[in-house]
């Protein structure tokens, strides 16, 4: 991978670690920080929650699949009131922090209690769920407290969505369908307002300019094109 150049002409520095050298990954040619490995929407997600909370120990967060950069800052923030989940919870070890929840968002979710917590986090989660993920979408944002903030993100292409649960499905048929082996769908930008956002009710006009000014998205190495609607976009709905 070779060094990217900065998105503008000011320095790029990661909001997560601090971290000032960025490299490029994957298809897309989006800026990895090389210090905590955080990619723009997890960088995004970082500063949609710092937009939108005021963190601290008396905050309770239940972040799912949880990126390892946030992951030690939450915990350095909240300590007990941060909860990290995943159906394998051993890929998501963090040295110094307490080992994460084993967790199934098709099953699981009626375990956490309602209105209860501040933040909830998931970024590229849904597309793996051998479920309806309409409803996990409305029983996880049952669990934030009134003012509390939904973060997430999907992998989203040109077009439109599409879906299939069928398990004999073989893991070529998947990544030929939906760009990897362990994706059940992908979701579309032309009928986003159709799926995701008839949940949420959000649009295509959805911007995270809405939430974090410009000059701080670009110095935070989140490329223009991450923030409208896209697979990198981190959405942001309040309870």
């Amino acid at each position: 991978m070779t060094e990217t150049t900065a998105p503008t002409a000011a320095k790029i520095v990661c909001p997560i670690c601090e971290g000032e050298d960025f490299r490029e990954h994957t298809r897309r040619k989006h800026p990895r920080c090389t210090r905590c490995g955080s990619l723009p929407r997890t960088r995004s997600a970082w500063l949609l929650l710092n937009a939108c909370l005021e963190l601290g120990p008396h905050s309770r967060i239940a972040h799912f699949a949880p990126e390892p950069g946030i992951a030690a800052r939450l915990h350095a923030a909240c300590a007990t009131g941060y909860e990290r989940y995943d159906l394998t919870p051993g890929r998501y070890h963090v040295e110094g922090l307490p080992p994460a929840g084993r967790f199934d968002l098709c099953r699981d979710v009626d375990t956490l209690p309602r209105q209860q917590y501040d933040a909830v986090i998931h970024n590229h989660v849904l597309e793996h769920l051998p479920c309806n993920y309409t409803i996990v979408l409305q029983q996880l944002h049952a669990r934030l407290k009134p003012g509390g903030i939904h973060i997430f993100s999907v992998p989203m292409t040109s077009g439109y969505s599409r879906e299939d649960l069928d398990p004999r499905l073989t893991r070529e048929e998947r990544r030929e369908r939906y760009l990897q082996e362990d994706h059940i769908r992908k979701f579309g930008r032309e009928d986003m307002e159709a799926t995701i956002g008839m949940v949420f009710g959000l649009t295509r006009d959805y911007s995270l300019t809405d939430f974090v000014p410009p000059k701080e998205l670009l110095r935070a190495a989140i490329p223009e094109e991450t923030w409208a609607p896209s697979g990198s976009t981190v959405f942001a709905v309040r309870a």
